[in-house]
């Protein structure tokens, strides 16, 4: 229960106006003393302090009296009212001060540091209440109830696709809702009950115990309506009459002001249970009888920005930007001292275009809200910081790590000067400066920022927090992208760990996470942990997306690479035409979109030597690319590859040639001449050179490759088998048999490391061995080879096994010679 047995002091001011004087008399009493004791109380020697005028001291029954000579009646003042020890607690109803309203007005003075109190127990009761709302539908999402899907949908209108979707919304609205309730807070605090109708004491003691839906109830629509009648009755009634009509209207005014308190509460209310549909329709119903009776008053600005908060979190954006744009004209026309509240609207219609996904119009409103901020607050202020890290955030959601770099540094180095090293914002900030530098290239000093920021997490978070699994997937993400994979897996399984802890076995967080986890061992080629992951995701995302949901379709594209390097050619297919399948439905099938699902059918139909249909897919990737690309595009350089690839299959080497020469020009011109990429282009290249038996030539572009390679990959990598085992195929038509032998016995052991005993790649290099043995005049070690490579051929489905029965059964015949000779 929150303590009103506290001294509060209320101020009532009331204007009479003489000729050219104008009075303003008042009385200070206790705030909520009636509501306490039953008895106003009041106070004497309380100073009142307006410009224009000298002070006034308060009387043993609270009165004063403040004149005015030569001013204007419409003019707005602003008042103080001190006494020692005490504080005021609506200092915002003072700013601006009509000298000739009807209306009193109130304010509120309490015993310094009460206010306080009273504002941090109303922030744990919304908070409780709120927390309470949000276990209580997680519980009912987790139990797969369509009912609390359907009152999810309801409050934040728009459909989700399954309940874990649903449940990440409700969490990002709890974020955000927690950030308001200080404000909810310091309203209800300031809220004079003396003065509230019944009705309003009824819902606040409501409120007050927690119980905020039957606060709502208790406020039944009918009633208010009636009430509002009943005001404007005599707000009517006053004006027609010529004695006592002043007192009426008063009345009447009075009741408008309490109905105003009462939609205030009401929609805070309906807002924290998150049914912002009736919030906006409540504060709705507060701004119309404001700017019917009180057209200046300043709850306009808080009533506009509820309304629109409302329509966001509703998800109609141009609805909320509708009040905001009412609330802008008010400031601007009605309000000299604005910039703050500026500020506030600004941050609010940047917040909305964010959200739109039109960062230039964001970034407007933020370089506004910024502008007034620098000038009204302290340079180290806090909320200086978030002003920089929301614009910062910003300019990385457009890809201008540069500029979002700059602005994330800048709210970095306030909250480093001004917060607590293990404050969550200090994590916050070492994690943003990682995200930047990451869009920046900057992987190394990227990586050391979210080092430091896992440091703080473990320090100050629970070991199963969700932000620990974030960050440690980000490590992840920058260890992969400095090639180093046994750190990328080591933190990848830490937040695997986490989130198989805290999460639904069938959230599609948790199949994200072991898409992530095959990506790690797909790296290390690992292929068959890195299919066990994939299989895992696909088994989640089948089961809880709808069946043309893109991350499935990301899914069955990893899944097909992976297999396809692994050699199962025949299951890749059908995992590939199965994506390509979901991105024509998503895309359309001649959009860019679906070049990529494409391009992946043709490498894996050449694997099977089924070249024209590798060609047709091929072809079409590159006509739709070609049609809507720029022509130095790296997607066009891909599928000239891919091309050259299928046209060696084909045996068209000229076109070979043709495409392999035009992936290189485009590569050349816009990569770093050592990246990884290039190497692959050039050992194509060389492929297709030794085809027309330019050796000399082939070799010199191999050797590029292997020099790439050394600097890109580690030596136990698929990449550095290719490359050695290419090598020992070029050497070989040099007839330099023992530089062949070399480079082959360097490819077997780390396919040993990488490869099933079954893959295709394995019999195929003891077949090659077997070649090179019988260039070196040593039959006996060629039919050893080829036993070898039978042996293992016999595992080998026969779906994979076309071009290696060609392969063995040539050698057959080269062994067979070799003994007649």
């Amino acid at each position: 229960m929150i303590e009103f047995k506290k001294w509060y002091f209320i101020l009532i001011i009331c204007s009479i106006t003489h000729g050219q004087q104008i009075s303003l008399n008042g009385q200070v009493s206790v705030h909520n003393s009636k509501y306490t004791t039953g008895t106003i109380k009041y106070v004497d020697n309380a100073s009142i302090i307006a410009p224009f005028t000298k002070p006034a001291i308060t009387d043993n029954e609270g009165k004063f009296q403040l004149e005015f000579v030569g001013i204007d009646p419409g003019t707005a003042i602003k008042l103080q009212a001190e006494k020692t020890g005490l504080e005021v607690v609506n200092q915002y109803d003072l700013q601006e001060v009509i000298i000739n309203r009807k209306l009193p007005l109130r304010i509120f003075l309490t015993t310094k540091g009460k206010l306080a109190e009273a504002q941090t127990e109303l922030y744990n009761i919304s908070k409780k209440a709120l927390f309470k709302k949000k276990d209580a539908l997680l519980s009912r999402l987790r139990k797969n109830e369509r009912e609390a899907l359907e009152e999810l949908e309801s409050y934040f209108g728009r459909s989700f696709e399954n309940r874990f979707v649903a449940e990440k919304e409700l969490i990002n609205q709890i974020k955000s809702l927690e950030k308001r309730l200080p404000e909810f807070a310091q309203k209800l605090a300031q809220q004079n009950l003396d003065f509230a109708s019944e009705s309003y004491v009824k819902a606040f003691e409501l409120f007050k115990n927690g119980k905020i839906q039957e606060a709502i109830t208790s406020l039944e629509s009918k009633q208010l309506e009636k009430t509002y009648s009943s005001a404007l009755n005599s707000i009517s009634q006053g004006k027609k009459m010529q004695s006592q009509g002043s007192e009426l209207e008063q009345k009447g005014e009075l009741q408008m002001d309490q109905l105003i308190e009462i939609y205030r509460l009401k929609g805070d209310s309906y807002y924290l249970l998150f049914e912002y549909k009736n919030a906006a329709i409540t504060y709705s119903k507060m701004i119309d009888i404001l700017e019917t009776h009180f057209p200046l008053d300043k709850r306009l600005i808080s009533g506009y920005r509820s309304l629109a908060l409302s329509h966001l979190n509703d998800g109609k954006y141009d609805e909320a930007l509708k009040p905001l744009e009412t609330q802008f004209s008010f400031l601007e026309t009605h309000q000299e001292d604005n910039e703050y509240d500026l500020a506030i609207c600004y941050y609010d219609q940047a917040s909305i275009y964010r959200r739109k996904g039109d960062f230039d119009t964001s970034l407007e409103f933020s370089e506004k809200e910024l502008s007034i901020k620098i000038k009204i607050q302290d340079s180290l202020s806090p909320e200086l910081a978030d002003s920089y890290n929301n614009i910062g955030l910003t300019y990385c959601s457009k890809r201008d790590y540069e500029k979002g770099y700059d602005y994330i540094k800048k709210a970095f180095d306030i909250r480093k000067k001004i917060q607590d090293p293990k404050d969550p914002s200090i994590a916050e900030s070492y994690n943003n400066v990682a995200h930047a530098l990451n869009g920046m290239g900057r992987f190394e000093e990227a990586l050391e920022y979210d080092l430091k920021c896992i440091a703080l997490r473990e320090e100050i978070l629970d070991p199963n927090h969700p932000d620990l699994a974030f960050s440690y997937n980000n490590i992840a993400i920058n260890y992969g992208q400095l090639n180093q994979d046994e750190k990328r897996l080591e933190f990848q399984t830490k937040a695997m760990n986490i989130r198989e802890t805290i999460l639904d076995p069938k959230h599609p967080d948790l199949a994200a996470t072991y898409t992530t986890m095959g990506g790690a061992y797909y790296a290390l080629s690992d292929y068959d942990k890195a299919v066990d992951y994939y299989i895992k995701a696909k088994n989640i995302q089948e089961e809880v997306l709808n069946p043309f949901h893109p991350n499935l379709a990301t899914t069955y594209v990893t899944l097909g690479s992976t297999l396809r390097a692994s050699g199962d050619y025949a299951n890749a297919v059908q995992y590939q035409l199965q994506a390509a399948k979901i991105g024509e439905h998503i895309y359309g099938p001649n959009h860019v979109g679906v070049t990529p699902y494409y391009n992946n059918l043709a490498n894996t139909y050449r694997n099977l030597e089924q070249f024209d249909k590798a060609l047709e897919f091929a072809l079409k990737s590159h006509k739709i690319r070609e049609s809507n690309l720029d022509p130095s595009d790296l997607k066009i350089a891909y599928t000239h590859h891919t091309l050259a690839a299928v046209y060696i299959g084909l045996e068209k080497y000229g076109k070979a040639l043709s495409h392999i020469e035009k992936s290189i020009a485009i590569r050349q011109k816009v990569l770093d001449l050592n990246h990884r990429t290039l190497g692959h282009s050039y050992s194509t290249k060389a492929r297709i050179l030794n085809r027309i038996k330019d050796y000399d030539s082939a070799l010199e572009f191999r050797l590029k490759t292997l020099r790439i390679y050394k600097s890109s990959y580690p030596e136990v990598h698929s990449g550095m088998a290719r490359v050695y085992s290419n090598l020992s195929y070029d050497y070989f038509y040099l007839n330099q048999y023992e530089n062949a032998k070399l480079y082959q016995e360097k490819a077997l052991p780390i396919y040993a490391q990488i490869y099933d005993e079954n893959h295709p790649l394995v019999p195929q290099a003891y077949i090659h061995l077997s070649d090179i043995s019988l260039g070196l005049k040593n039959t006996k070690e060629a039919v050893k080879y080829k036993e070898i490579a039978g042996k293992i051929m016999q595992n080998i489905p026969d779906a994979n096994r076309a071009r290696l029965d060609q392969l063995f059964s040539e050698l057959i015949q080269k062994i067979d010679a070799a003994k007649n000779d």
